[in-house]
């Protein structure tokens, strides 16, 4: 879109504009002077976010997967070839988005890609628009270390308990680290309750906390006690139903910081019994930042 009010002719006009000086809702006034349908169903695309709408061909996944099945493989390939395109131009893209970013768009997850497109589907079209891979998709993670002891930082309010000796000191990022640390990893526990605060209240705190580890050459694993599903129904969760944030807001966020930085993953655990098992495996890996762990997770490869 052209970035001149369609009304009056102002350029680069405010969001409040619309409704300041014409009297309609931003909502009212991208749906009606830039209207768009679901590719596969027709029904209208209800404009809810700048940063959303103008790449959003399908009102959920469900109608996306049925118009991929529609047609044929190559057809698909072009369209979603096409469509990283766009939003590596919409937002400056340098890597590949990985799957705990790729299953929060309306865009297949990287596990689909594989299974439908083939082994290395995914890779080839990101390599072709020039994006960087951050993971290794086609090698298995090797657990090659075996930590002799835990630090656990000193205000971590539920740490896990392990079979290994730990050591409780103030750290100066996350909340775990092993040692010996081969692969100078942190990882920083959090439930679905403290995720949804740091991206929304504290997101200026922990992109600084983010930057202290890049400094320090520190890679952190977030590891939340939640399944992927939950996060993207956070204000519909009975414990959770209090945010204010929406699950669009929050994974925007989450997006953002993937823009800006490069040593750092999320990854949802499932319960905390779950987390704690995948984080004796994630700290026993070999070059554990070469690999997209939620992937693996969602894949049965860990």
């Amino acid at each position: 879109m052209n970035n001149i009010c369609q009304i009056c002719g102002l350029e680069k006009p405010e969001d409040n504009h619309y409704y300041k000086y014409h009297k309609i809702k931003l909502k009212d006034y991208v749906e009606k002077f830039y209207p768009k349908n679901d590719i596969y169903s027709s029904e209208k695309i209800e404009f809810k976010s700048w940063d959303s709408y103008f790449l959003t061909d399908f009102n959920n996944k469900n109608n996306l997967r049925k118009y991929l099945e529609s047609i044929s493989k190559g057809e698909g390939i072009i369209y979603l070839k096409n469509w990283l395109m766009r939003r590596k131009q919409s937002k400056n893209l340098i890597y590949a988005p990985g799957q705990f970013e790729i299953r929060s768009l309306q865009y297949p997850s990287i596990k689909f890609f594989h299974k439908y497109y083939g082994q290395e589907s995914y890779e080839k079209i990101c390599l072709e628009l020039n994006l960087k891979l951050r993971y290794n998709y086609n090698n298995l993670p090797e657990f090659k270390y075996n930590p002799q002891e835990i630090l656990i930082d000193s205000r971590e309010i539920k740490p896990y308990k392990f079979d290994i000796p730990i050591k409780i000191q103030k750290l100066n990022f996350a909340d775990y680290a092993p040692v010996p640390n081969f692969n100078n990893i942190f990882v920083e526990r959090k439930e679905i309750s403290d995720w949804a605060g740091v991206m929304s209240n504290g997101y200026e705190r922990f992109q600084k906390e983010l930057q202290r580890a890049k400094d320090h050459n520190a890679y952190i694993i977030i590891l939340i006690e939640s399944s992927y599903n939950d996060l993207l129904s956070i204000n519909y969760l009975p414990q959770t139903k209090w945010i204010k944030a929406s699950s669009e807001f929050l994974m925007k966020k989450v997006r953002d910081l993937y823009l800006k930085f490069d040593n750092f993953q999320m990854v949802c655990g499932g319960t905390r019994k779950e987390c704690i098992s995948l984080f004796n495996k994630i700290i026993r890996i070999k070059n554990i930042q070469l690999f997209d762990i939620q992937y693996l997770i969602n894949t049965n490869k860990i």
